[in-house]
């Protein structure tokens, strides 16, 4: 697992803003691109090259998306053991305090759940917004 790819190519290094996807797309459209020097230039090719540059210009978008996302992920395992949790028999009324700590502790996370669920749609918005702008669908 990395969590960032650099990019080695003609005596520079720079961190490579896209997933492995866009990597492979990349190593591809390169290697197209390389052969067709002989041929002259492929539009096809350079379609490829500007969408995966284009890709690569809006990948930080993706990425915080994704990052919401799995936190939006995680806190609803977080409530969905909470309510496991309450649904204990005699929890009530045998684990007072406990059971009015986890009901306190539920609605923190569900209160935290609403504020991830609204950052995270922003963030897609923005992503498809950016998607859009670069003229990839």
């Amino acid at each position: 697992v990395v969590e960032r790819l650099w990019l080695v190519d003609k005596g520079r290094v720079e961190p490579f803003e896209g997933d492995m996807e866009d990597y492979r797309d990349l190593l591809l459209d390169t290697g197209k691109s390389e052969s067709s020097k002989t041929s002259g230039p492929d539009k096809r090719a350079l379609a490829r090259q500007d969408a995966a540059a284009a890709r690569n210009r809006i990948a930080p978008l993706k990425r915080k998306a994704e990052a919401l996302e799995k936190k939006v992920e995680a806190t609803i395992a977080k409530i969905e053991a909470f309510d496991k949790e309450l649904a204990t028999d005699g929890l009530f009324t045998e684990r007072k305090d406990y059971a009015l700590k986890l009901t306190q502790e539920r609605g923190q996370a569900a209160a935290t759940l609403e504020t991830l669920e609204k950052e995270w749609m922003g963030a897609l918005e923005n992503y498809e917004a950016a998607r859009a702008r670069e003229g990839l669908g």
